[in-house]
């Protein structure tokens, strides 16, 4: 469920997400003698297009878009990867190192960045991430793959494109490259990746 404010007619209207009820399943709760102690929660993705509003999450390949009081939903079929978690997990806890666990094999899982426009070329860049553990680490490495859709959201085409020691997170587009943050010796620096023409 979200809400659409229209802050010159005053009025709050309700939008109901029913494929999004699915992330009610990823969200653990550590708590002690019932008392609510923190919380592990799927993040939702509201991105705005134009006239149009984009509301996708993490954990599936999927999404609404509301445009002019209609709500239309889109999912995709890859064949590089999942359309999203698969696995169960317990939705409490009472031990730390329990959840601590979850989040891990949750991380093993893929999971999905927000969609990112490229004016310049107008077409979306999304991008998955799965973690690998080695055996006895809990520092993993990041499979990443890239999907990228016409201005329409329909598939152009998907790649597996790198492996990265620490995770980064790809932040805006810019002159037709996607742009990753990456911390070099607490310095700002960045990955830049493209499509050749």
């Amino acid at each position: 469920m979200m809400f659409i404010l229209d802050i010159v007619e005053e009025k709050k209207k309700s939008i109901s997400l029913p494929k999004f009820q699915r992330l009610e399943n990823y969200k653990i709760v550590l708590h002690r003698n019932e008392t609510y102690l923190t919380s592990v929660n799927p993040k939702i993705y509201i991105d705005f297009l134009g006239d149009s509003i984009l509301i996708s999450n993490n954990h599936f390949n999927d999404l609404y878009i509301y445009k002019s009081d209609d709500l239309k939903y889109k999912s995709f079929k890859h064949k590089l990867i999942p359309e999203g978690k698969e696995k169960a997990y317990k939705k409490k806890s009472e031990s730390r190192e329990e959840v601590v666990q979850m989040v891990f094999d949750m991380n093993e899982e893929i999971s999905f960045t927000r969609f990112l426009f490229d004016e310049k070329g107008n077409k979306f860049y999304r991008f998955s991430n799965q973690a690998v553990y080695a055996e006895g680490s809990n520092k993993p490495t990041w499979e990443v793959s890239m999907m990228v859709y016409d201005q329409e959201l329909d598939l152009i085409g998907e790649k597996e494109i790198m492996t990265f020691d620490n995770y980064a997170e790809p932040l805006f587009v810019k002159d037709g490259k996607v742009h990753f943050h990456l911390n070099m010796e607490d310095e700002l620096g960045f990955i830049r990746i493209g499509l050749k023409n």
